[in-house]
């Protein structure tokens, strides 16, 4: 089980990795495209100590190693140091802090519209996929709005 659950994981931090490296490309002026979609994956949970642990695991290499670039953030609620899955959910989805356990709600309680929201508001296809149950926490921050989680 617990080597499923391992396995998981890092097939997970795999494709986040993956997608996070970019290729140096050179462009003329005037020629810059723009990115036709995107594509949003996330380490629910992920740290620096996950990543030490996939790259124990690995035998000290990961294709993280070879991105150019590479980002922290601050992640407490509004309400507290430690942040549950509802507010970091809602961060991400919704670009504001939020108190623990509310979904795609503002800390006055009221409703945020989410990046998938405003996608589908300019005529984008959208669409949400998750491993664990699609009404959990992080993956419900994107297309719900709740108080209490």
């Amino acid at each position: 089980m617990i080597k499923r659950i391992l396995g998981l994981f890092l097939l997970a931090g795999l494709f986040l990795i993956t997608s996070s490296c970019k290729s140096q490309i050179k462009v003329n002026s005037g020629d810059v495209e723009h990115a036709k979609s995107i594509i949003f994956l996330i380490g629910d949970g992920m740290g620096l100590n996950q990543i030490l642990a996939a790259m124990t695991v690995n035998g000290g290499a990961l294709h993280l190693e070879g991105c150019t670039h590479a980002g922290l953030q601050k992640t407490q609620s509004a309400d507290n140091y430690i942040t549950d899955s509802a507010a970091s959910g809602t961060a991400m989805a919704c670009g504001q802090k939020t108190n623990n356990g509310y979904i795609g709600m503002d800390t006055a309680g009221n409703n945020l519209v989410s990046i998938l929201k405003i996608a589908d508001q300019h005529g984008k296809s959208t669409g949400l996929v998750s491993t664990s149950v699609i009404t959990h926490a992080t993956p419900a921050a994107f297309i719900a709005n709740q108080i209490n989680r």
